[in-house]
């Protein structure tokens, strides 16, 4: 991601305007595998608009759950395994998943208040301008945005929301959210770009074989 010029500058209490051109619509690159599971940008034309989540449970007996509120999660998500027992796959159309969302429940111990989530999916940006991205959450997420964390936040169970805004160029970005619900208080979570002509549709993993 680039930040986007200034169109307007300051010179001895001037106003001098700069005149760009309109971002070309980026074409989408050809379907096929990618080995750190981005997966690639799908046809734009014909995409499934949303996101392919990897749902985990975590066990009563990890040692990260019911968190201490002085002791936040780290801020490097790749450190942790909170991903690692994957129990089943499915495409989320939105992540509009309000409060008191569990979906996670295999009747182990604890079950249904500790599981993690990873989302993948494809963000287009159709011109370069800003971006606004409302983010709430119960529990501890992460935001990466072609492959640089834009959020990350902690939290023991208690739900709150930020907006993000981010200066954008015309392109496809590959966008990963990764989320894990470590308490029994609540859980919830919420994702959408509010401002900005877009698309955000789910990778195309064509090409990867069982």
């Amino acid at each position: 991601m680039m930040i986007s010029a200034l169109a307007l500058s300051f010179a001895f209490g001037c106003s001098e305007y700069h005149v760009r051109e309109a971002d070309p619509v980026p074409v989408a690159e050809p379907p096929g595998r990618d080995l750190d599971e981005q997966g690639q940008p799908p046809d734009w034309a014909s995409c499934s608009t949303g996101l392919w989540g990897r749902y985990s449970n975590l066990s009563a007996q990890h040692p990260d759950v019911e968190p201490d509120p002085e002791d936040p999660a780290p801020d490097d998500y790749t450190t942790l395994d909170w991903w690692d027992d994957e129990v089943f796959a499915r495409f989320d159309p939105s992540l509009e998943l309000g409060q008191s969302w569990w979906p996670v429940d295999e009747g182990l111990a604890g079950d249904p208040a500790y599981f993690a989530v990873r989302w993948n999916a494809w963000l287009r940006v159709y011109d370069r301008g800003t971006l606004e991205i409302l983010l709430a959450s119960a529990g501890d997420a992460w935001v990466v945005l072609d492959n640089e964390v834009i959020a990350a936040r902690s939290s023991a169970g208690e739900m709150s929301s930020e907006t993000l805004t981010l200066e954008m160029n015309a392109g496809q970005f590959p966008l990963e959210i990764r989320y894990a619900s470590r308490s029994a208080l609540d859980s919830g979570f919420r994702f959408r770009v509010v401002t900005g002509e877009v698309d955000l549709c789910m990778p195309d993993y064509s090409d990867e074989t069982e």
